[in-house]
């Protein structure tokens, strides 16, 4: 690797400092421009901004122009964490090449990384813990993070690599220089570390598509992710994939985007997939014969777990259909509820995964109308309501299992809610549709947020007896703190003029 020393630049002062750093960045741009650099060429920045930790709070507080209600856990189908002012710019200024280094506020750059950060928590990566003092953490502007070592390299490389030992949400040339670019985020806790690369342009200086995307990562125990996993991916609306240096033409084609982990060692990895076009077209692993539609990423999310040693990761759920994101609705009388969005994918090249789905209590009500293995592996099952308890929760159970020795599973647990047709069993009126209502993240801590589409809702939560425990008035997007509950199942009954919504909420402690 080339490491751009600059003699006596020290001595100057701080403002003297980023003036010459930027006037290195402005000529390794224009190399850049001419194909001449790699991505691995360096300025290293002795004045670089550290990270700051942050105690999580519980707050209404103004980003921008927009108003955001922080949640303090994620899910799979609500994954984006609302920033509040716990949220600051990543400092993307200790080292990197091209238009650099980053400045406050906001840190505008192409290819720079943070310093060095010693993660305040154990953050396991294949078997061991990264992010210490001895094998330091750092946040690169090109759509990942890395350990050990900061990277510049804008050209992202197909997954398993021995040169990387990344997390990468999205590897690709961003560059946050345009005017309608927005930047990079950050929140760090003791127990876990958020970045989001919010609505962010693409080499040179390209704002006319922007890409929006978060990554979580964890001690594995912290609720923002539930069951052990320690990493998410999360995104927003994707649109485009490439740099002009990475010979990419208005933000598609050349060098593809890499969705996924590498241990750096040339054989322990895992890969979402690659992406170099438009669309939703989804070519798995391999990427191949050629790479998938960015358009395939918006608004999916991805929970893992990247602590074992095995060179091989369990399926990965790659459901969007956020009708089976919370809890499903089958009506009592002649409906048939059918749910044929479901896939999983193992993100490991060469790998098969097969589907099943069973339930230990609908009985002949439940049924699996066909399942395909294959590299994304799908599955339709349907719910008849007929014969069904009004007002009673059912259960399915989703399994992926990929065919690796030995081999991997996951499963996803769908509840289905039992209702009357036209009208609450309780209150005799009219039920709305599921879909204008959101609940999450479900199960949680006893905190969640509950989103109304802007209509005015009045919400009762009852415990299992039908006892009332909570009672308040919704409107809009509203945080609901319910630390005084029990661990349990609830059922949320919210009304409206429009009519009544019931949603299912469990609270794990």
């Amino acid at each position: 690797m080339k490491k751009i020393v600059l003699p006596l630049l020290i001595i100057f002062s701080f403002v003297s400092v980023k003036a010459q750093y930027k006037d290195y960045g402005d000529y390794l741009s224009g190399l850049k421009k001419q194909g001449k650099l790699t991505g691995k060429e360096r300025i290293y920045n002795p004045n670089a901004t550290g990270l700051q930790i942050t105690k999580p709070i519980n707050q209404t507080a103004k980003n921008g122009s927009n108003n955001s209600v922080k949640a303090v856990t994620s899910s799979q189908c609500n994954c984006w964490i609302p920033r509040d002012s716990s949220f600051q710019v990543v400092p993307l200024n200790g080292s990197g090449s091209s238009t650099g280094p980053g400045v406050p506020p906001n840190y505008a750059n192409d290819d720079w990384s943070t310093s060095g950060i010693t993660l305040p928590f154990n953050f396991c990566f294949y078997g061991s813990i990264v992010g210490n003092a001895a094998n330091q953490l750092y946040i690169n502007n090109n759509g990942n993070i890395s350990f050990g070592s900061p990277y510049s390299t804008f050209s992202a490389v197909a997954f398993p690599s021995n040169q990387y030992v990344m997390i990468a949400p999205f590897w690709s040339d961003v560059d946050t220089d345009g005017p309608n670019s927005r930047y990079v985020w950050y929140k760090m806790t003791p127990t876990y570390l958020i970045i989001q690369w919010d609505s962010v342009g693409y080499y040179a200086a390209h704002d006319d598509k922007l890409n929006t995307y978060q990554l979580i990562i964890t001690d594995g125990n912290d609720p923002i992710l539930p069951g052990g996993y320690n990493i998410s991916f999360c995104y927003g609306d994707m649109q485009w994939t490439t740099g002009d240096a990475s010979q990419g033409v208005n933000g598609f084609g050349g060098n593809p985007a890499t969705v996924g982990i590498n241990k750096g060692d040339g054989t322990t990895y895992f890969q979402i997939s690659l992406f170099d076009t438009t669309g939703i077209n989804f070519t798995g692993p391999v990427g191949a014969p050629r790479a998938s539609g960015v358009d395939w990423l918006d608004y999916r999310s991805f929970m893992f777990s990247a602590c074992g040693t095995a060179n091989n990761l369990p399926p990965l759920s790659i459901n969007n259909d956020t009708t089976v994101c919370d809890t499903l609705t089958v009506y009592v009388v002649g409906d048939t509820l059918l749910i044929q969005r479901l896939s999983f994918t193992a993100p490991e090249i060469n790998q098969v995964t097969t589907m099943t789905a069973t339930s230990s209590d609908l009985g002949s009500n439940f049924s699996v109308l066909n399942s395909t293995s294959g590299t994304v592996a799908s599955l339709t099952f349907q719910v008849s309501g007929p014969g069904l308890t009004l007002g009673n929760y059912y259960h399915v159970a989703v399994t992926g299992t990929d065919n690796f020795t030995p081999p991997q599973s996951t499963t996803v647990n769908y509840v289905v809610y039992v209702a009357d047709s036209s009208h609450n069993a309780t209150t005799g009126i009219k039920t709305i549709t599921d879909k204008q209502i959101s609940i999450y993240p479900n199960p949680n801590n006893g905190s969640f947020v509950v989103e109304t589409n802007n209509t005015k809702q009045f919400m009762q939560v009852y415990d299992v007896t039908g006892k009332v425990v909570l009672s308040k008035t919704i409107t809009e997007k509203t945080i609901i703190d319910a630390g005084s509950l029990n661990e349990g199942v609830y059922n949320v009954s919210l009304t409206s003029n429009k009519g009544v919504v019931n949603k299912r909420l469990v609270i794990v402690r």
